[in-house]
């Protein structure tokens, strides 16, 4: 090694380090509001990729040893099982009309994906000194654990409280889950603007067993938020090496972009969960040189494009981590695994083959929200839609680090997606990856996150939507991963240059004397070892620290009304109501959902009260006698007069939010 090569060496920990200082001060810089630190912010993130670069320029790259195993062409009997595909698959088409899982179509349906995967199969390469060998509880697992119960602890802390407001979505999503359960199996749900049905399939098995609720539909997306945990682990190690995984599960677990999205009840957090293990799968099958591997990556693919209409874009992504195989001269082992592909995009195809018999039957409702976005459907077009994407893709970019999601009831209003260590390493990884392209997946991380944000950025028509939490979901796993790349590399980079320098005259010295001069050196090795992850644990422990404060606190507190859900508190009032007689609401623009309200009503079922005026001879103002509840808005006075004067006996309850503002009147009469 030449002297400047071994003062460069020497160096790096130091450089490392002060790349981590400088990253995590632009992004306290970049946070602050005053406008003339944002150009000093990306200078000092400059500086600090610059420093990465150098201090890991030397740096051994090598990552995981895959068990890899020789390509092996299927049987002949495997092969010959695709050809029960295809009577299965007409069967099939034929059946699922009428946007309805028939049992015939829905068994012929399941009956062709199972010949493809047992077509498919392969049994993995297992060495007999695994077969033999007993599991062992390593760091790795008990690092994954530890990610795994903070991320839970995220997800199901005061789960049934926040969020409390069903919104919009939520009381649809309730009415697609019931109507499951009631026997009535749509492939795809038509209410407005129309919703792939995965998540509604999965939401029902827990409300078979509780109840369907809001906190039922809840409890289902948080515990797939979870499961992903590990998944995110797992790429990251396929990718590259345990500890990325390691590091970008605890990223993961503790990134309030994933916190919010697993607790909300949507759909869209599906995506990364599947984006994960159709990327896993495919790297996996790769490495490996397994086609079974491959045939999952294609079952993981197809599931996607039943989640949430941004997966859309995943099809289109696997073509583009093919291609970075090629750029990064891997194209040999692409067309060695040639029939697994084959297996991949067949078994992706027939997972979908239901939603294309509904875009055949409703050519028009499938991608009715894609198209109001990207074309003038439902408003005309800017002058200048290039531009206009153009300035949506730098938006999306900006929204890890600079100006988040505007919508309140995903994330605190134009506050940063990442935390602060996620955020500081997300430019330093992009800087480190973008060096180094054709080397491992470093392009296919890249590309992945440009392009799952393409569904945020082709908002065209409403650019005042961008960035968007929900249609940008997919690009939050291969930034962490970008990330956690970033961390691990500084990691690495802080154990001490000099433990590797080989001893001196070796070959003459006996056996016991070199084990006795490799001893400090190994101590030493071990210290710096424990040092740099003792740093990176303490970064870590702090980002899932500030993760609580963000979502119980400032989250909560910055939800409309402060987590206060009018709709619930509604519905409460009239179930308490509802042995003693009729019920109604009064309505008034922009005040409630009633879609909400009839959602979280448990005795009174069927319940459709509302009118907009009081209209006499009608109810609630007709001859009636008895008892009625009438909830009216707050400043309707007109309408407490109309009814004072309706009914000789009556009372009158105000309810306040947590800020002590009026939300409703509850207004009891009785004649």
């Amino acid at each position: 090694m030449s002297t400047r090569s071994a003062q460069a060496k020497s160096l790096a920990p130091w450089m490392a380090a002060a790349a981590l200082a400088l990253a995590l001060a632009a992004q306290l810089l970049l946070d602050r509001p005053e406008e003339r630190l944002k150009l000093i912010a990306v200078g000092v993130f400059i500086i600090a990729s610059v420093l990465l670069l150098l201090a890991t320029w030397s740096q051994s790259h090598s990552v995981h040893a895959a068990a890899k195993q020789a390509y092996r062409a299927p049987a002949a009997w495997r092969l010959n099982l695709v050809w029960l595909v295809l009577p299965a698959a007409l069967i099939a088409w034929v059946n699922l009309a009428d946007n309805r899982y028939s049992l015939v179509g829905g068994l012929a349906w399941l009956a062709g994906i199972a010949v493809l995967l047992i077509s498919a199969y392969q049994a993995p390469l297992r060495s007999p000194s695994k077969q033999s060998a007993r599991f062992k509880l390593g760091w790795t697992h008990l690092a994954l654990l530890g990610a795994m119960v903070a991320g839970a602890g995220l997800r199901l802390c005061r789960l049934a409280e926040i969020p409390a407001e069903m919104g919009p979505d939520l009381p649809h999503n309730v009415a697609n889950i019931r109507s499951i359960l009631e026997g009535d199996w749509p492939i795809f749900f038509p209410s407005w603007p129309g919703r792939e049905g995965l998540f509604f399939y999965l939401s029902a098995i827990p409300a078979s067993l509780v109840g369907l609720s809001h906190l039922s539909i809840k409890l289902t997306s948080a515990l797939i938020g979870i499961a992903t945990i590990p998944l995110v682990y797992l790429l990251g190690k396929e990718l590259y090496r345990r500890s990325v995984g390691v590091i970008a599960a605890w990223l993961y677990a503790a990134s309030t972009w994933a916190v919010i999205t697993s607790r909300v009840g949507l759909r869209m957090v599906l995506v990364p969960t599947l984006l994960a293990l159709t990327w896993f799968w495919m790297v996996r099958g790769l490495n490996r040189r397994n086609r079974w591997h491959l045939a999952l990556a294609g079952l993981a693919l197809g599931l996607g494009l039943h989640s949430y209409n941004a997966f859309i874009a995943v099809p289109f992504l696997v073509l583009g981590w093919m291609l970075t195989e090629v750029i990064a001269g891997r194209s040999k082992r692409l067309w060695e695994m040639r029939v697994g592909f084959v297996y991949l995009f067949g078994i992706a195809a027939l997972l979908f083959l239901p939603l294309g018999r509904y875009m055949m039957d409703e050519p028009g409702n499938y991608l009715l929200r894609v198209t109001t976005r990207v074309t003038a459907t439902e408003v005309p077009l800017p002058p200048n839609p290039l531009w206009v994407l153009i300035q949506n893709m730098l938006n999306s970019l900006g929204m890890f680090n600079y100006h988040g999601d505007l919508v309140s009831v995903l994330n605190v209003v134009g506050v940063r997606q990442f935390g602060l260590v996620a955020a500081a390493m997300l430019p330093l990884g992009v800087v480190y990856l973008g060096a180094r392209p054709r080397y491992a997946n470093n392009l296919a991380v890249l590309i992945t996150i440009l392009v799952m944000l393409l569904p945020s950025a082709l908002s065209i028509a409403f650019p005042r939507e961008v960035p968007n939490t929900g249609r940008a979901i997919g690009a939050l796993v291969p930034a962490i991963i970008a990330s956690s790349v970033a961390l691990d590399a500084i990691r690495r980079s802080l154990a001490p240059p000099s433990a590797v320098k080989p001893l001196k005259d070796a070959a003459d010295q006996p056996e016991a004397q070199l084990a006795a001069a490799a001893a400090p050196r190994r101590r030493v090795i071990r210290r710096g070892q424990i040092l740099a992850w003792g740093l990176v644990a303490v970064l870590l422990a702090a980002e899932t620290a500030a993760a609580y404060p963000y979502y119980f606190e400032r989250f909560r507190t910055n939800l409309p009304q402060s987590n206060y859900s009018i709709s619930l508190e509604m519905a409460r009032v009239m179930d308490a109501y509802a042995d003693q007689g009729r019920v109604y609401i009064k309505t008034q623009g922009h005040w409630y959902d009633g879609n909400a309200v009839r959602a979280q009503l448990r005795r009174l079922s069927n319940w459709n009260d509302e009118f907009w005026e009081l209209v006499p001879g009608t109810a609630p103002l007709d001859d009636l006698r008895g008892k009625v509840l009438v909830i009216v808005h707050p400043d309707d006075t007109a309408a407490i007069e109309t009814l004072r004067r309706a009914f000789t006996s009556h009372s009158i309850e105000k309810h306040y939010n947590y800020d002590g503002e009026p939300t409703f009147i509850a207004f009891y009469g009785e004649r």
